[in-house]
């Protein structure tokens, strides 16, 4: 992987990233879609403007027909994405709906990550949860650290460049040790994750802290990554305080809701809109009123697709 740092403003950084002849700007955004039930075409998302996209190699691993499939033809060839793809361990899925009942281990799906060779895979890491006490997420963060360590001695596809997570959340001491400690090892990306429940009930100030506890302690000569955080009003803010890569799916979570971003009003409902305050191609084709009359499934894919040019 190749990085190059092109300016900066405040923590902010403008780059060019460039991994196996594939390249992509930074600061980006990675839609997160599902590697078969996404309501947009994965090779619709290069024609959208996206440069990298995420996707989940525990659900792939865990649908027999879809991972052979994968094996064979290869992560981008079923994608039919050529650009940069990084794929999740599954641990996200444990942290959202904290389930300690996981059908994988480490050793397993990060050797399937390299298999279908993805750009950019994640170790599986152990969420910390909010409500996780001090000593619990002192313990996880060990875990995770011996697990990225094991992982590099496991190694076997050089073309994969790892996410490192990092964690802590709210114990802001315990989050510099995990930032610390991640900096030491060969992780070609810095991934700060376990802020999206926080961030969900508006808890800015404790996401905005963790963010700059992470930037004051990494390595400077490595992209900051920034799981799950995905709403278009945050991305500046975050980018400011040092986020250069983030993944997100609210564009088509929030379109199933009929809710559509805007990035001066924050987000509306359709049913509040008379006229769209944008000239994306959706907003450019369909009045308010006449995306209202569509399908549902319709109406959803065209209200992600304008979520997502936002």
């Amino acid at each position: 992987m190749r990085w190059e740092i092109l300016d900066t403003d405040a923590l902010g950084r403008i780059g060019k990233l460039e991994i196996k002849g594939k390249k992509m700007d930074t600061p980006n955004l990675f839609p997160v879609l599902h590697p078969y039930k996404n309501i947009i075409s994965s090779s619709e998302f290069k024609k959208i403007g996206a440069q990298c996209v995420f996707t989940n190699s525990y659900i792939i691993h865990q649908n027999a027909n879809v991972k052979e499939q994968v094996l064979k033809r290869g992560l981008h060839k079923y994608l039919e994405f050529d650009g940069i793809i990084a794929t999740d361990s599954g641990a996200f899925q444990q942290y959202m709906y904290n389930n300690t009942d996981f059908e994988i281990n480490a050793e397993e799906i990060e050797r399937f990550q390299e298999l279908i060779r993805s750009d950019f895979p994640v170790i599986l890491d152990l969420p910390v949860q909010p409500n996780d006490d001090y000593d619990t997420v002192k313990k996880k963060i060990i875990t995770t650290i011996d697990r990225a360590k094991n992982n590099i001695d496991r190694r076997t596809n050089p073309d994969c460049i790892w996410f490192g997570p990092i964690h802590g959340a709210k114990y802001l001491d315990l989050l510099e040790f995990s930032t610390v400690e991640m900096s030491k090892l060969d992780f070609g990306i810095l991934a700060l994750g376990g802020l999206v429940k926080y961030f969900l009930n508006y808890r800015y100030d404790l996401v905005l802290k963790a963010l700059l506890t992470v930037k004051k302690a990494s390595i400077s000569n490595r992209p900051l990554h920034l799981f799950g955080l995905g709403l278009p009003q945050f991305f500046s803010l975050a980018i400011l305080c040092g986020c250069d890569l983030m993944d997100s799916a609210a564009y088509v979570l929030y379109a199933k809701e009929n809710r559509y971003f805007t990035l001066s009003t924050g987000t509306k409902q359709l049913d509040e809109l008379d006229e769209f305050p944008c000239t994306c191609p959706i907003c450019l084709e369909y009045t308010p009123k006449e995306l209202r009359s569509l399908d549902k499934v319709k109406q959803t894919e065209l209200l992600a697709k304008h979520n997502l040019y936002i």
